[in-house]
Parts: C-alpha cells; structure tokens; sequence
C-alpha cells in the first residue's frame, strides 16, 4: 500500500503536477527547500507602492495640501514612508519603497484644513491602499488613484484633529463654566 502511494507521489513529480510540485523543483531546493525559499522569497524583497491624485477645495484646487503615505505594522505602529504638499494645481504624488518581512498596509493621509475657520485644527483623511497596487521590486508597476477629491465634503474614515494648546483652552473653558 506505501508503494503504491509513493509510485503515485513519484509519478505527480515526474509529471509536475499536483500538490508536490515537479522534481525539478526539489532538486532546485536545496535541503527541505529553505535555502531557495528563503533566498528567493518574494516576502523578503522590496515592496513599493504609490498613489496620486488630485485635491479640490470648494471647486479651487488645493495647493500645498500635506499628504503622507505610511504603512501599519504592529510593532511600532506606523511606519512613514513618503510626504508631500500638493503643487499648485492640487496635484499629488506620494511612493515608497520598504524592505518588511510581513505584508504591509500602506494608507494614504491627506491633511487639510478646507473649510475650517480654526487654522489650528485640521482634518485627516486615510485611504487605505489594497493589496494590489503593492508591488515586489523595485519598480512601482500599478499607481493607486485617489481620484480627484473635493476636500470640502465628508470622506469615509475623516476626522479632525487640534494642537494640543487649543485642546488645554478647551479643557479650561469647558472648567470654568
């Protein structure tokens, strides 16, 4: 009953099919196939990713508009990859290149303050880039688009941001009534 097992084993092999691949690619391997995984694996090559995209505000284009491209890893948090301000026309381009064991999740952050009369707050708007505008390489291949934003509507995941002495008045005001 084993032999009969292995000579079809054997014969997926031979024939490069089925699960255990081709015998070429055992040969290839090296002992138990770590040295070539490891060596050529497509998680330990770099990883680029980029996005572009254009930013209105009430029908203007925005200029000098911050935006940040980062990705998301357990250890340390976020991890920043690239930054820039919008050119005169609203127009962005942000991209990055890291060398991560684990997948990563790179997001886009485009901070504003269109339509706020308190130039010490300012909103925040993630986009989350998926999977597959993340490349292995080192050429960017695929470009994530974010389109061309009208930054004085609500975006899903927005939200809005204060410095740290305007939160204290706040904290003071709402005290002292």
């Amino acid at each position: 009953m084993f032999e009969n097992r292995q000579n079809s084993i054997l014969g997926s092999l031979r024939r490069g099919s089925g699960q255990y691949g081709s015998i070429g690619s055992l040969k290839n391997s090296g002992r138990f196939g770590l040295q070539k995984s490891i060596r050529g694996s497509m998680l330990l090559q770099p990883k680029v990713v980029g996005a572009i995209g254009s930013l209105l505000c009430n029908g203007l284009p925005a200029k000098s508009v911050r935006i940040t491209l980062y990705y998301k890893n357990g250890v340390k948090g976020k991890t920043y990859l690239d930054g820039i301000n919008s050119d005169e026309k609203g127009a962005f381009m942000v991209r990055g290149k890291v060398n991560p064991i684990l997948k990563i999740h790179p997001i886009v952050s485009i901070i504003h303050t269109c339509n706020e009369p308190d130039k010490r707050c300012y909103f925040v708007v993630p986009f989350q880039i998926p999977d597959y505008y993340v490349t292995n390489g080192n050429r960017l291949k695929y470009v994530y688009s974010v389109g061309s934003l009208e930054l004085s509507k609500y975006h899903q995941g927005q939200k809005i941001e204060c410095t740290k002495r305007l939160s204290r008045k706040i904290k003071k005001g709402l005290t002292n009534h």
